[in-house]
């Protein structure tokens, strides 16, 4: 039975996408290495990463399947996945794990992995930006690093994240050329100390946008040859339009919503070609961006403001959420934004589609991403057509370079704050020494410790990457992505160099709600209310509580949470997160722009929880912490009103972005009743100026089920973070994390 909405065409599609088995496509890697073989040294590195990419571009296989309308792979064929050797070169054990790994595995043939081993490897495995990167690093960061305190995104990818903006809609990649060669004569060669440098870039820039056109041309030309041995007259017709979209995009600005639509497409698949920015780049707001070209599509970002501050949800975005409840794909990943002049209407929509239970919409507080943008320095107008990309992190949408650099373990650090500044996991000294857990007298005394090693660690995280990023500007520079950046034209400046007009670099603190509970339970038991003392306490902790169910009554059961509206833990907590806020926010970066943070895990919470015994709060060793804002599992027991009160505590709008998780079960949000509820919630807490509210819909039974027999439940989706996935495709320990979320109820 075809599913409303959805034609036998898009049926096909959706079947094909879902069901392709992933596999490592080397065409990128050969033709790389073939063209930094050939002009490595010859180049400017700016004009060298133009070429390459056009040389990616002019050989690449071409593929159009059978139906589909937008053509462009980023491989020679559906779910191929392109390598970046001059970022991470893949050893050949990698690529044995890639392709015999259980959970997401990307088939890897013998001609890649001969390809790997004599080709790739032997030029790549000394020249790669992580070898750079990790030779530069200070042995304090890679102590820290190896042991679970922070860790950094672009070891292994560049930088991500980022939006484009409406450029790419009223300008085609012919009049930027244009726009670029009038830079390059306005070049000042008397005055300009980097007029050189200027030049480079630019050139750099004009081989970029020579290499996206080159590609929407082989297709039209390819798409013609196929209309020429088409049979079918509907499907001839299509292959001919097809070829006349991509003679106009990407050279030309887009005459129709089709164009539109193919050449966001080609600027998606060149720019996440040209360097692995997180296979993060995004349209924004695709349905504003669109409308001039409106026939019956709408956008991913949906919702939220105009830029002029008005309403900004329309018929079409009732149309997108329609679309994204017939699709049901995990990307593009979908939200709504929900401003105060939003419609209810429209929310209790979005709810609806969120209590189906598979993960998605995600919903953003429109007020509080323009105030967020504005409190880091953007102008209203720059603020009102940004946005979230990635997971929950805000940009100015075209106008920004705003790169996620590495989590922060908040939990661990008071590991180490108790222990001297010793790690009891690694056995290393990595800290200051601070005293141990018994020298602290009072818990000011314990809590001023702990701030000290929070600085501490991020001096030796800050210092590194700015190390790191500049590499990135020096040795791998985007030309491409530049030449849609508003203002590196302009500036002749890169994008990884600071051309973009704002230029923000993000730490991502983890784990709130596990170091609130912790340092309440000490506060609490230890210095308020004397239940057992400091020594007592390590040495639960050390025994992992076995043998001392007192002490684990008394900090897991009987001591002040957050996420229950109690100001005793919810102090606690706001004195950590500004804390840890203050000490970054305002810091220079390399770009002439600032850092800032943000507050979420994607599945970093697992990680940094493996390595650390058990915690104050009654965290078992090894287990995860809490993810994003959210309480610690089974800790918030007044229900999700009084979730939404703590974390409103934690001033959002001084921040990047925050993460909040909520679990329901099915019958919590059913009916008219359960949705209505839900909407008030998600309003409620944006009254409060939250940032983020997400919902799995899902009961515990459900996803043991899952876990148990999951061959059986292989369509079963859930939100891991700010991203959702198959539940079959996670790991048993963040599957045994998201059973052990607290399911809520409105009682």
């Amino acid at each position: 039975m075809e599913k409303r909405g959805m034609n036998e065409r898009v049926q096909k599609l959706r079947e094909k996408s879902v069901t392709t088995q992933p596999y490592i496509d080397m065409e990128r890697a050969k033709i790389m290495t073939e063209t930094y073989k050939q002009f490595e040294g010859v180049l400017s590195v700016p004009e060298l990463r133009g070429q390459a990419l056009k040389d990616y571009c002019e050989k690449k296989s071409l593929y159009i399947g059978g139906g589909e309308l937008i053509v462009g792979e980023k491989g020679a064929s559906p779910q191929g996945a392109p390598t970046f050797p001059e970022l991470c070169c893949h050893s050949m054990e990698d690529m044995r794990v890639m392709n015999d790994r259980d959970l997401i595995n990307f088939s890897v043939d013998g001609a890649a992995f001969a390809l790997q081993e004599e080709e790739i490897i032997p030029y790549w495995q000394n020249r790669t930006i992580r070898k750079k990167l990790l030779d530069h690093m200070s042995p304090a960061w890679k102590d820290a690093y190896e042991a679970g305190i922070f860790t950094e995104f672009m070891e292994q990818r560049g930088p991500g994240h980022t939006v484009c903006g409406n450029k790419i809609y009223t300008e085609g990649f012919g009049q930027r050329i244009e726009r670029i060669e009038a830079a390059l004569k306005a070049i000042d060669y008397y005055n300009d100390p980097q007029a050189l440098a200027k030049e480079h870039e630019l050139k750099g820039m004009r081989l970029a946008c020579e290499a996206i056109i080159a590609l929407g041309k082989r297709y039209a030309a390819y798409a013609a040859e196929l209309a020429e041995k088409e049979t079918d007259e509907v499907r001839k017709a299509e292959l001919l339009q097809i070829a006349e979209n991509c003679r106009v995009v990407p050279q030309d600005a887009p005459k129709t919503f089709w164009q539109a639509i193919q050449m966001y497409w080609f600027v998606h698949i060149c720019v996440t070609g040209e360097l692995n920015n997180w296979d993060a780049f995004s349209p924004g707001r695709l349905d504003q961006h669109l409308i001039p070209f409106y026939t019956d599509f709408a956008n991913i970002n949906t919702g939220g403001i105009t830029p002029d501050g008005e309403n900004g949800v329309n018929e079409v975005s009732y149309l997108i959420l329609d679309c994204m409840d017939d699709m049901r794909l995990l990307q593009p990943s979908s939200n709504v934004q929900i401003s105060r002049k939003t419609p209810k209407k429209f929310l209790k929509r979005a709810c609806e589609i969120s209590a189906q239970g598979w993960g998605q919409p995600a919903f953003y507080n429109t007020e509080a991403i323009v105030m967020e943008l504005v409190n880091a320095g953007k102008s209203i107008a720059d603020a009102r057509l940004g946005g979230t990309s990635g997971c929950v992190e805000t940009g100015a949408f075209g106008n920004e370079s705003y790169i996620l650099n590495g989590y922060f373990n908040l939990p661990k650090i008071l590991e180490i704050t108790l222990n001297n500044g010793f790690d009891p996991v690694g056995g290393k000294q990595l800290g200051l020494k601070t005293g141990y857990a018994a020298d602290y007298k009072s818990y000011e005394e314990l809590e001023k410790a702990y701030f000290e090693q929070v600085a501490y660690f991020l001096d030796i995280k800050i210092r590194g990457t700015n190390v790191i990023e500049q590499i990135y500007a020096k040795d791998m520079p985007v030309p491409l992505l530049s030449s849609i950046t508003n203002d590196c034209i302009a500036k002749a400046t890169d994008y990884n160099a600071g051309g973009a007009r704002y230029n923000t670099s993000y730490i991502q603190g983890v784990g709130i709600g596990t170091i609130t509970d912790c340092l309440a339970a000490i506060k609490y038991n230890v210095y308020d209310e004397k239940h057992f003392d400091m020594a007592q306490m390590m040495k639960a902790l050390e025994d992992d509580f076995a043998g001392h169910d007192d002490i684990y009554h008394w900090v897991h059961d009987a001591s002040p949470k957050y996420g229950n509206d109690d100001d005793y833990a919810d102090d606690i907590m706001k004195k950590v997160f500004s804390y840890f806020r203050d000490t970054v926010t305002g810091r220079p970066n390399t770009k002439g722009g600032h850092y800032r943070i943000d507050m979420l895990p994607t599945t970093c919470h697992v990680y940094f929880g493996e390595v650390m015994l058990a915690s104050p709060n009654g965290r078992h060793a090894h287990m995860p912490v809490s993810e994003g804002i959210s309480p610690e599992k089974g800790a918030d027991i007044y229900g999700p009103t009084a979730v939404i009160k703590s974390a409103a505590k934690m001033d959002h709008l001084t921040t990047g972005g925050t993460l909040l998780n909520q679990k329901f079960t099915p019958k919590t949000v059913a009916g008219d009743t359960g949705i209505e509820q839900m909407a008030n919630l998600v309003k409620a807490y944006f009254a409060m100026d939250g940032h983020h509210i997400q919902f799995n819909v899902v009961g515990r039974e459900t996803l043991i089920e899952a876990q148990k027999h999951p061959e059986e439940n292989k369509d079963l989706i859930v939100r891991v973070a700010g991203y959702s996935d198959y539940f079959r495709n996670l790991s048993k320990a963040l599957q045994d994390e998201i059973i052990m979320r607290t399911e809520q109820d409105f009682n």
